[in-house]
């Protein structure tokens, strides 16, 4: 810090702006170039619990993404935890049948993931939690995440985010509130960086160790689908007014 202040042009005893010498300040520690640099940096190891959010729900594109780099970097043994899965996990079959993935916790599967688990893909049990009881699991220590890979559509450099602002917007990141707040190294994928500073932000920049730009975390237009899909079923109507009433 002092050296940058020795290369501003200021005469002895001459104040200095705090927002001109904020400006100048770096703020580049926490951003990597690319995701294997971000997973190197993390202190990922084998045997290790990883884990990501759901509010994409079927357009997240930032599980299959994170993993797939994770294995073609060698890895193995790694605990999966999501606080969901949904049809478009299902490249993580090969994962598992290549001893990527290991374990998982998730309050849910569906698609071929879920039929292929079903089968006797995976030699341990899924651990199945609600929503709740995956903040407990965490909160407690019962479940202790390595390295959590949060995909939000922007952020600044520090990390600050939320997830209604850029073009991928995904509402309230609530479910990854409890990894951003628990996990040992929490690694920010983004798809926009926004000036310093993002608010508000519910993610918050002392919760996040590492920054990296990708293309896409999701497609915000699959979320309205499948489970929080729009009805017109009858009793579907029904059980919504029965419990809004």
């Amino acid at each position: 810090a002092w050296n940058r202040r020795a290369e501003c042009d200021l005469a002895a005893f001459q104040n200095s702006p705090k927002q001109t010498y904020q400006a100048e300040k770096a703020r580049d520690r926490k951003l990597c170039a690319n995701l294997e640099e971000a997973i190197r940096r993390s202190g990922l190891q084998d045997g290790m619990t990883v884990s990501f959010h759901h509010a994409f729900r079927g357009g997240d594109l930032t599980v299959n993404m994170v993993m797939d780099v994770i294995a073609k970097m060698g890895f193995k043994n790694l605990t999966l935890a999501s606080s969901s899965l949904s049809d478009c996990h299902a490249p993580l079959v090969e994962h598992i049948r290549q001893g990527v993935v290991t374990r998982i916790y998730t309050s849910g599967l569906r698609g071929p993931l879920a039929e292929e688990i079903s089968r006797g893909l995976l030699a341990e049990p899924v651990q199945i939690h609600s929503h709740g009881g995956r903040v407990h699991l965490v909160q407690s220590g019962e479940l202790n995440i390595d390295v959590a890979f949060l995909g939000v559509p922007s952020c600044d450099e520090f990390g600050n985010a939320n997830g209604y602002t850029g073009k991928a917007c995904c509402g309230s990141l609530g479910y990854a509130m409890v990894d951003a707040d628990n996990a040992k190294q929490v690694v920010m994928l983004t798809e926009e960086l926004l000036p310093y500073p993002h608010n508000p932000a519910s993610i918050e920049q002392d919760q996040v160790d590492l920054i990296v730009k990708v293309d896409r975390v999701g497609d915000a237009a699959k979320i309205g689908a499948g489970a929080t899909r729009m009805t017109t079923n009858p009793r579907e109507l029904l059980i919504a007014r029965s419990a809004a009433d």
